[in-house]
């Protein structure tokens, strides 16, 4: 993570609004900086169409002079990486620099690839994520039964990931669909995998996925998913030192949770 941070960092400094003030070349940012620095990131936050109707309210439309300080100076706990507030300071730093939040700023960031084809060094991590997926269309298959029990060993207990995954597998139940098995092209493949961020305590990686399958219902209603996409994962390690997934970002997530429901 302090390598996404890091390049979060040089992007707002070198953000269109920050070059055209009278920040662009101060080289060590004082208090005054911070302040205006702080106005130009609210001002561009008031207009940013990532931030309309609940949006608004759930992260809010401004940024603190305090906060920015913290953030450039690192001057916060390790811990608060974890922190949902620190979360959402992120996500308003990306959308100032025009992305919907952190998950597709690392996923559209060019600057983060570490390795193009280090295979060794990523497989223990792109097995977990091809693992997790194939159980994932696995437990879809079940429907209307929700079974996430080969999915546990891979999340998060509390994990985004998996409330999302509960709560699509909810809505598809409540609507009464099942895995269409006379659809013979079904299946999922992970066909490529990037690390992004390798630190001690976090692994982030861009994962290139193809899911192919069809959901039907017995009145006839029925849904095609064949999406191939990036998505972009965040591995931690548990209590025990094994890498789980800790978090996810599918940028067809409300595809799969809203439509056809």
């Amino acid at each position: 993570m302090k390598t996404i941070i890091e390049e979060i960092k040089k992007e707002i400094k070198n953000h269109q609004n920050v070059k055209n003030s009278v920040l662009k070349d101060v080289v060590s940012l004082k208090r005054t900086h911070y302040i205006l620095l702080a106005e130009i990131v609210s001002q561009e936050l008031s207009q940013s169409k990532f931030l309309q109707g609940d949006r608004k309210f759930e992260l809010g439309n401004t940024i603190s002079y305090i906060t920015l300080q913290r953030f450039f100076d690192n001057s916060y706990k390790t811990s608060a990486l974890n922190d949902l507030r620190f979360i959402k300071t992120l996500d308003k730093l990306c959308i100032f620099l025009g992305h919907y939040d952190l998950n597709e700023y690392i996923l559209n960031s060019k600057q983060l690839t570490i390795s193009d084809d280090d295979s060794e060094q990523i497989e223990p991590y792109r097995k977990i994520i091809e693992t997790f997926c194939q159980n994932e269309f696995k437990a879809i298959q079940k429907l209307p039964e929700i079974d996430l029990s080969d999915i546990y060993p891979y999340v998060f207990e509390d994990s985004a990931i998996l409330r999302r995954i509960k709560e699509y597998m909810k809505r598809y139940k409540d609507a009464e669909y099942h895995f269409d098995f006379d659809y013979e092209f079904a299946k999922f493949e992970l066909l490529d995998c990037e690390l992004l961020s390798d630190e001690e305590d976090l692994k982030v990686l861009k994962a290139h996925e193809f899911w192919d399958l069809v959901l039907k219902t017995a009145e006839g209603k029925v849904f095609f998913y064949k999406v191939m996409n990036f998505q972009t994962y965040f591995l931690k390690k548990d209590q025990d030192m094994q890498w789980k997934i800790w978090d996810n970002y599918n940028p067809n997530l409300q595809r799969v949770i809203t439509t056809y429901v």
